[in-house]
Protein backbone atom coordinates (compact mmCIF):
# COMPACT_ATOMS: atom_id res chain seq x y z
CA UNK A 1 0.00 0.00 0.00
CA UNK A 2 0.96 3.50 -1.15
CA UNK A 3 1.19 6.69 1.47
CA UNK A 4 0.79 9.61 -0.47
CA UNK A 5 2.90 12.79 0.28
CA UNK A 6 2.03 16.29 0.86
CA UNK A 7 4.40 16.81 -2.15
CA UNK A 8 2.46 14.25 -4.36
CA UNK A 9 -0.78 16.31 -3.75
CA UNK A 10 0.68 19.62 -4.15
CA UNK A 11 1.97 18.17 -7.69
CA UNK A 12 -1.18 16.71 -8.91
CA UNK A 13 -3.21 19.22 -7.91
CA UNK A 14 -0.96 21.35 -9.69
CA UNK A 15 -0.76 19.27 -13.18
CA UNK A 16 -3.00 20.89 -15.09
CA UNK A 17 -1.18 24.89 -14.42
CA UNK A 18 2.05 22.79 -14.83
CA UNK A 19 1.83 21.33 -17.99
CA UNK A 20 1.73 18.07 -16.51
CA UNK A 21 -0.89 16.15 -16.71
CA UNK A 22 -1.14 12.58 -15.17
CA UNK A 23 -1.61 9.60 -17.68
CA UNK A 24 -4.16 7.60 -16.73
CA UNK A 25 -5.07 4.20 -17.84
CA UNK A 26 -7.74 1.79 -17.48
CA UNK A 27 -8.91 -1.63 -19.44
CA UNK A 28 -12.32 -0.84 -20.65
CA UNK A 29 -15.42 -2.75 -19.50
CA UNK A 30 -14.88 -5.41 -23.09
CA UNK A 31 -10.86 -5.55 -21.63
CA UNK A 32 -9.88 -3.27 -23.90
CA UNK A 33 -6.47 -0.98 -23.24
CA UNK A 34 -7.65 2.79 -22.64
CA UNK A 35 -5.40 5.75 -21.90
CA UNK A 36 -5.44 9.22 -21.48
CA UNK A 37 -4.20 12.47 -20.16
CA UNK A 38 -5.81 13.77 -17.04
CA UNK A 39 -5.23 17.04 -15.32
CA UNK A 40 -7.81 16.18 -12.59
CA UNK A 41 -5.87 13.57 -10.60
CA UNK A 42 -5.95 14.52 -7.17
CA UNK A 43 -4.81 13.16 -4.02
CA UNK A 44 -8.52 11.83 -2.25
CA UNK A 45 -6.94 10.64 1.06
CA UNK A 46 -3.65 9.43 2.43
CA UNK A 47 -4.25 6.21 0.18
CA UNK A 48 -6.49 6.97 -2.27
CA UNK A 49 -6.21 8.99 -5.79
CA UNK A 50 -9.16 10.29 -7.62
CA UNK A 51 -9.90 11.58 -11.01
CA UNK A 52 -13.16 13.05 -12.87
CA UNK A 53 -14.77 11.23 -15.12
CA UNK A 54 -16.52 13.82 -17.39
CA UNK A 55 -18.98 11.77 -18.71
CA UNK A 56 -21.10 10.04 -16.81
CA UNK A 57 -21.51 7.60 -20.18
CA UNK A 58 -18.42 7.22 -21.41
CA UNK A 59 -16.21 4.07 -20.95
CA UNK A 60 -14.62 4.57 -16.72
CA UNK A 61 -17.83 4.96 -15.41
CA UNK A 62 -18.88 1.47 -17.24
CA UNK A 63 -16.12 -0.06 -16.58
CA UNK A 64 -16.18 0.71 -13.16
CA UNK A 65 -19.75 -0.06 -12.93
CA UNK A 66 -18.85 -3.42 -14.61
CA UNK A 67 -16.88 -4.97 -12.16
CA UNK A 68 -13.22 -5.00 -10.53
CA UNK A 69 -11.69 -1.79 -12.28
CA UNK A 70 -7.42 -1.48 -12.24
CA UNK A 71 -5.63 1.17 -13.19
CA UNK A 72 -2.31 2.64 -13.53
CA UNK A 73 -1.35 6.52 -13.49
CA UNK A 74 1.50 8.41 -13.99
CA UNK A 75 2.87 11.57 -13.05
CA UNK A 76 6.24 13.12 -14.84
CA UNK A 77 7.43 16.61 -14.35
CA UNK A 78 10.12 16.91 -17.07
CA UNK A 79 11.75 20.07 -15.60
CA UNK A 80 12.16 18.55 -12.01
CA UNK A 81 12.53 15.13 -12.95
CA UNK A 82 10.06 13.89 -10.99
CA UNK A 83 8.18 11.09 -11.65
CA UNK A 84 5.72 8.55 -9.83
CA UNK A 85 3.59 5.60 -10.66
CA UNK A 86 0.51 4.54 -9.21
Amino acid sequence: MIELTDEMSDALAGALVNRTPVIFSYASADGQPQISFRGTAQVFSNDQLAVWARNPDAGLPHAAAAGELRVALLYRDPETRLSWQF
